[in-house]
């Protein structure tokens, strides 16, 4: 407990380390880049670090990273959309009770100062987009994923199972985002990374899954804010109740299908007499010292059938609530879809 408890604390210190870098009046331009490539980077050698002295120590082989099979594949690029949907109808939600609670209590709303949008706006502005995308996309899915996945959850899968210990390494994962409003959003997030983890196991599933969620909101800001339009699409997006809740209910049933579609089809290790290899506990390790070879179950039709099926649907309820955007604020189609996005 008080390993995964460092590890938490260690990503906390490294949020508050970039957001004074990229919330600083005094630090503009390339040494904006400079310095939070400095701090991403630093964190990286240390989580790379951790990662080669835990596997070392460790009775197997730990972050395995074998290749992620096509339908695998399939299913992580397929939820992306989705996902980011749901996450920002569970942030508009838990806004709307955040608000109340600071009205309640106004020593909360020192919180909102590590809120992302005025630090994303910072960064767009100040950094260039290679160094941006390097440091909240491609870095983030290296050690976020190691830290979470590879170590925290291992450690609780192992222990509490696999429904309580991704349940469990998610809700970390969120309360690392430190923002109640970000967490909430997050939380759903880690599920599915987890999920891809241990159904592919392949710490390269949730690294792609992190990269691409984040690239996307990355880009998407960096081309806001070089349009001038960041500030205008945040007060749009404050204005608005976020996307409808029958979208995210939508969104869910279509990540619960492909989250079924990868149990179904997960990845599992045979020994060389044909048995399923298993260390005792729930775990995407492998053995250091027994030829186990992947095995993939065949693609489950019905499973498949329902996953696509609920992804058309959900692309369906997409343009729906793009056309209501439109309809209800006057909007052009960009501007709806940007509402439903940020």
């Amino acid at each position: 407990m008080l390993f995964w408890i460092t590890q938490l604390i260690l990503t906390v210190i490294v949020g508050v380390a970039i957001l004074a870098v990229t919330g600083s009046t005094q630090i503009q331009g390339a040494a904006m880049g400079w310095s939070l490539a400095g701090v991403m980077g630093g964190t990286l050698i240390v989580a790379l670090g951790v990662a080669f002295a835990c596997s070392t120590l460790s009775r197997h082989k730990m972050f395995p990273l074998a290749p992620v099979r096509l339908l695998h594949l399939g299913a992580l690029v397929a939820m992306i959309l989705p996902a980011a949907i749901t996450a920002g109808t569970f942030s508009s939600l838990a806004d709307g009770v955040w608000q109340k609670l600071v009205v309640e209590f106004p020593v909360l709303g020192g919180m909102d100062s590590v809120n992302t949008m005025e630090q994303v706006s910072n960064i767009a502005t100040n950094v260039p987009f290679p160094v941006m995308l390097l440091c909240m996309a491609v870095i983030p899915a290296i050690t976020e994923e190691i830290v979470f996945r590879g170590l925290i959850g291992r450690g609780l899968v192992a222990r509490r199972g696999l429904v309580s210990g991704i349940i469990m390494t998610s809700i970390l994962f969120a309360i690392a985002h430190m923002h109640p409003v970000h967490a909430a959003g997050v939380l759903p997030l880690g599920i599915i990374m987890h999920v891809l983890y241990v159904t592919t196991r392949s710490m390269w599933a949730p690294m792609l899954y992190h990269f691409c969620n984040n690239a996307y909101s990355t880009a998407l800001a960096y081309m806001l804010a070089k349009s001038g339009q960041l500030s205008e699409a945040a007060g749009a997006a404050e204005s608005s109740d976020g996307p409808p809740w029958w979208i995210a209910v939508v969104g869910l049933a279509t990540l619960g299908a492909w989250c079924f579609l990868l149990f179904e089809s997960r990845t599992r290790l045979i020994t060389a007499d044909g048995s399923e290899w298993d260390p005792g506990y729930e775990s995407t390790d492998t053995p250091r010292h027994e030829d186990t070879r992947p095995v993939y179950a065949r693609v489950p039709v019905m499973p498949l059938m329902t996953a696509i099926f609920c992804t058309m649907l959900f692309f369906g309820a997409l343009v729906v609530a793009a056309a209501q955007q439109m309809a209800e604020q006057a909007t052009d189609p960009a501007t709806a879809l940007i509402l439903l996005f940020c």
